[in-house]
């Protein structure tokens, strides 16, 4: 009998499904504006997104402690991770399994803040459902596992595009817990002796990638300018 969180899985397919995406749609996260609803529960995606773009943001002491504030880069994230706060393990465990954004008003200012900022939401479909249309809408949601009747109401509240790190295995969406214990079973190894070659050697046989969800049913890319004034010149482009 073979018993996992999943947690190594998820660690495998947050750094593979981000480099996919970025591979096969050209640049997708290139200096991308990403906010995530907890670091510290993803944090192997934050650093692969941290070779691609600087301008992350993490909600944790919001979303975990209560506090007004939202961690403006990797380093502040490890730095926060790294001081010890009593309970705060069993608050992410109830956080991760409630999936309820923070009550105090002024917490929920903040992550207001950045949802406005954020082109990307990196969060479990749980955890993003809860917050508003005017919040999520014209967002591209990073998740996994989403179900059909998830991504309705991320389309309701205007999502343009769910990235789902989880590859459909099956006919029917299931946990990152049950593939990975299936991958155990069939390596007959326990959590801690599977490497990322394993995991390829388990998956590598099977075409698989994230799947590019589309709540409103059309294809939709967020494009981001950027504009350069010629240090010569007094005029601007935009392209």
């Amino acid at each position: 009998v073979r018993t996992t969180t999943g947690a190594g899985l998820r660690a495998f397919l947050d750094d593979w499904a981000v480099r996919h995406v970025q591979q096969a749609e050209g640049g997708y996260f290139t200096n991308a504006r990403v906010l995530f609803l907890s670091g510290l529960l993803n944090y192997r995606m934050a650093a692969v997104l941290g070779e691609l773009t600087r301008n992350l943001r993490f909600a944790d002491p919001a979303t975990l402690d209560g506090l007004p504030l939202v961690l403006r880069s990797l380093r502040a994230l490890e730095a926060y991770a790294a001081v010890p706060v009593p309970g705060r393990r069993s608050r992410l465990s109830r956080g991760l399994a409630d999936g309820r954004p923070p009550r105090l008003a002024w917490s929920r200012a903040a992550i207001r803040r950045a949802m406005a900022w954020a082109h990307f939401v990196v969060g479990t479909g749980r955890e993003v459902e809860q917050y508003s249309a005017e919040e999520l809408r014209r967002k591209v949601v990073i998740s996994s596992s989403i179900t059909d009747d998830q991504l309705a109401r991320l389309g309701e509240k205007g999502v343009y595009v769910v990235i789902d790190r989880t590859p459909m295995l099956l006919d029917r969406v299931v946990g990152l817990n049950v593939i990975d214990a299936m991958i155990l079973a069939a390596l007959d190894k326990g959590p801690q002796e599977v490497q990322d070659d394993d995991y390829l050697h388990a998956l590598g046989g099977l075409d698989l990638s994230p799947r590019m969800l589309y709540p409103t049913g059309r294809f939709r890319r967020i494009n981001r300018f950027a504009f350069v004034i010629h240090p010569l010149q007094s005029d601007v482009r935009c392209w």
